[in-house]
């Protein structure tokens, strides 16, 4: 019994201080060794047939790989889940755990899980994240374009992903080949965007989505986002740019421009660019929700001024 506490450990360590039944087993531990050990405190119950080893700390991360664990090897941790142990911008610690299922699938399922069963679940090409399957970047992405009832979500996740480097054009393509057929919701969605942020550049934020896609809604021309420009004084990369009118939109943000290095560097650049011939206009985001309608005109204006 002595060595049982060790073997423990090595078995539960990698995988968050958690250690299944059936690993149990496979240690050859009884059920009264088991119970000598939850009764003692040394281990705790935390899903069914799943235990996590006393002292350990219990995360976020440890209850989304409680839940897989408890539902067997072939779920993975999905959606809004494998979003935040990607750490996707905007998805952080969700309550609900997302776990993707083989269509034929129906496990005991533990509270405040959500089962997603896949009629193409062997598309899913699972990556370890944080010691825990997730479904692949591109395949996560469809999956936020066919479940968010709100677009600017699964957008949301789309431009994290790029930004972070999680996935090209080239796979979610491939993604979006794989996965087409009749009724497979996502895939238009998709194809749509990608479409579109492949010819005008994908934003970092869905702020500059906004204003991109409030001024070709107007029916200005399709901008140009996250444009580099080059002046004497430095290069500046623009949040929307119309390059042949060197016009440039820059969302104003409280969380990036109210800050001290922002206060000496933005008047630098902004002159830096206006030297240069560029038009620069800044958009807060209560005028993008209050004035929608104001951010155009002034737009309209600079095109009109040239």
């Amino acid at each position: 019994m002595e060595a049982l506490p060790c073997q423990i450990a090595a078995v539960a360590g990698p995988q968050h201080a958690l250690i299944t039944l059936a690993q149990f087993q496979e240690l050859k531990v009884t059920r009264h060794q088991r119970d000598r050990l939850l009764a003692t405190g040394q281990i705790v119950r935390v899903a069914h047939d799943v235990y996590r080893v006393n002292g350990a700390p219990s995360t976020w991360q440890a209850r989304i790989a409680a839940n897989q664990l408890s539902v067997g090897p072939d779920a993975i941790v999905s959606h809004r889940s494998a979003a935040a142990l990607y750490g996707l911008d905007g998805f952080d610690q969700q309550l609900v755990v997302h776990l993707s299922l083989p269509a034929g699938r129906s496990p005991r399922k533990p509270a405040n899980v959500r089962f997603h069963r896949c009629f193409d679940y062997d598309l899913i090409a699972p990556e370890p994240r944080q010691n825990i399957p997730v479904t692949d970047p591109p395949r996560l992405i469809l999956d936020l374009y066919a479940s968010e009832p709100n677009p600017e979500v699964a957008r949301r996740g789309l431009f994290s992903a790029r930004k972070k480097k999680l996935t090209t054009w080239t796979a979610l393509e491939e993604c979006l080949r794989q996965h087409a057929r009749q009724g497979r919701r996502g895939i238009a969605k998709l194809r749509a965007d990608v479409d579109l942020y492949q010819r005008i550049g994908c934003p970092e934020t869905s702020f500059e989505d906004a204003i991109a896609r409030l001024l070709m809604d107007a029916g200005l021309p399709e901008p140009e986002l996250q444009h580099w420009v080059e002046t004497p004084g430095g290069r500046y990369r623009v949040d929307v740019a119309y390059p042949e009118f060197r016009i440039a939109i820059e969302g104003k943000s409280k969380e990036h421009h109210l800050n001290d290095g922002a206060f000496e560097t933005d008047p630098v650049r902004d002159a830096n660019l206006a030297i240069a011939g560029w038009i620069v206009i800044h958009v807060t985001w209560a005028q993008l929700q209050d004035d929608p309608a104001g951010v155009v005109r002034r737009i309209r204006r600079a095109f009109q001024s040239r």
